[in-house]
């Protein structure tokens, strides 16, 4: 072989090897390029008022997005202040003031890239006194509103007071225009501790909320009392494990969910009559979903509470 065409051969070696090392780079460089994109600019931003306290904010899905920055500010042109960043395309502001107008702006987050804020949106949280909530540190309670649902004077049912928004509404005893974050603050404000913390704590089928499966194993235990029209009773007398009966139930209340898990399970339930990791407020004498199977079954008492549709005051008092 030739010099010349020795030369030629190792020439188009090296060309190969160098092609087929720019290739592999670009390849397995893509992904990571990928990875750094500039997101977006959030669109699809609206903000809604749940209650006296808090307002919801949802926006579309954003393209590169990672992550979202939730910012809130007094004014328009106020100064905006970061108060939530998540991954979900929805945030709810709460712990804040009655009838007041509140702007958000939301921006999505890549690693260290940051896309441009959307257009800024706002709502008033609500005036009416069905969404007060009244915490009194002093006595260490919590007052809120809620309506009477006349159907579960005839039919069983686990759940006490539940938001009207969330995915069990209709099927407690009281509904309520508060929401379970309301709830939840209002009792922290008093000086309360949850039971659990986290969104993960769980129960199993027939499992009760004690001490030894706590989170904070000093959790607080909740009197509970129901007033209108100068009546005021306590739990114990307002409910029965018998249809048009006056057998009480076993009550053993307890401060018991957190807004976490009550935002992974949006179900609504502030307050049920069995052991739940989601309800704020739970019954431990009875263990989670036993009186869905009629162990016991529980009926609010006719000859005791109010007619279907009555606003009541419910008041939570820590013990």
């Amino acid at each position: 072989m030739s010099e010349t065409n020795r030369f030629r051969n190792y020439a188009a070696l090296i060309l190969v090897v160098i092609f087929t090392f720019v290739t592999i780079i670009s390849i397995s460089s893509e992904p990571a390029y990928a990875a750094v994109r500039k997101p977006s600019k959030v669109t699809g931003v609206k903000a809604t008022a749940l209650s006296n306290y808090s307002i919801k904010i949802t926006w579309k899905k954003t393209r590169n997005a990672k992550k979202y920055q939730v910012y809130r500010a007094a004014s328009k042109k106020g100064k905006y202040r970061k108060i939530a960043t998540v991954t979900k395309t929805s945030v709810t502001s709460s712990n804040l003031k009655k009838g007041k107008r509140y702007y958000y702006k939301v921006r999505a987050v890549n690693g260290s890239r940051k896309g441009s804020f959307s257009t800024a949106k706002y709502a008033s949280t609500k005036k009416s006194t069905l969404y007060d909530v009244t915490v009194d540190k002093t006595a260490k309670t919590v007052t809120v509103s809620a309506v009477m649902n006349g159907r579960y004077f005839d039919e069983s049912t686990r759940h006490l007071m539940i938001d009207r928004k969330g995915f069990n509404k209709g099927k407690a005893i009281l509904t309520s225009y508060c929401t379970p974050d309301d709830l939840y603050n209002g009792l922290v404000k008093a000086g309360g501790r949850s039971w659990s913390k986290s969104e993960g704590k769980t129960l199993k089928m027939g499992e009760k909320n004690s001490v030894s499966n706590a989170e904070n194993r000093d959790f607080s235990r909740i009197d509970i009392s129901i007033s209108w029209d100068g009546e005021t009773h306590s739990l114990s007398e307002c409910l029965t494990t018998e249809k048009n009966g006056n057998t009480a139930p076993d009550i053993d209340m307890i401060f018991s969910g957190n807004p976490k898990a009550a935002a992974k399970t949006p179900s609504g339930c502030m307050t049920c009559m069995d052991s739940c990791y989601i309800g704020i407020v739970a019954n431990s004498a009875y263990g989670l979903c036993v009186i869905d199977k009629g162990e016991p079954t529980l009926y609010a008492r006719p000859d005791v509470l109010p007619a279907n549709n009555t606003v009541v005051k419910v008041t939570f008092t820590i013990k």
